[in-house]
């Protein structure tokens, strides 16, 4: 992959890591209360592969599952064509994390660009509470 295309993929992660952070910490904040969120730091978010806290689960939301390394597979869940993959990290191969993450890796059949990043968002944004119940009851399984 060239240069525009490593950096049109890399700008549209970002762009969809941020929107999907929005998506759950609304959901969150609206559901469990304000106090249930805590964004993470630049360090965590680098380090220990964390992207939010929810009710103290750290939560890395990728386009990109197949790529993070360490990663346990816990299941997946389709949702009008767009898979989402739930898994457990422990490292990111250079450091083993002290606390495992959730993975949420959201994939849709047609790529995520930016001519459907809002369409893969909406549709997830209406699906965030089934999404984020099976994802953190899977974590608190394979973590217990």
């Amino acid at each position: 992959m060239g240069m525009n295309g490593r950096y049109f993929f890399e700008s549209n992660s970002y762009e969809f890591e941020a929107d999907m952070v929005d998506v759950i910490t609304t959901f969150a904040k609206r559901e469990w209360g304000v106090k249930s969120v805590k964004f993470s730091t630049r360090k965590q978010d680098l380090f220990e592969g964390t992207d939010l806290f929810v009710v103290g689960i750290p939560i890395d939301v990728t386009m990109n599952f197949a790529q993070k390394n360490n990663t346990q597979k816990l299941g997946e869940m389709d949702v009008d064509g767009i898979s989402i993959d739930f898994g457990v990290r422990i490292g990111n191969g250079n450091v083993d994390f002290k606390t495992p993450v959730l993975v949420l890796g959201v994939e849709s059949a047609a790529g995520i660009g930016r001519s459907n990043l809002w369409v893969v968002i909406e549709t997830v944004k209406s699906n965030i509470k089934e999404i984020l119940n099976k994802g953190m009851d899977k974590y608190l399984y394979a973590t217990e």
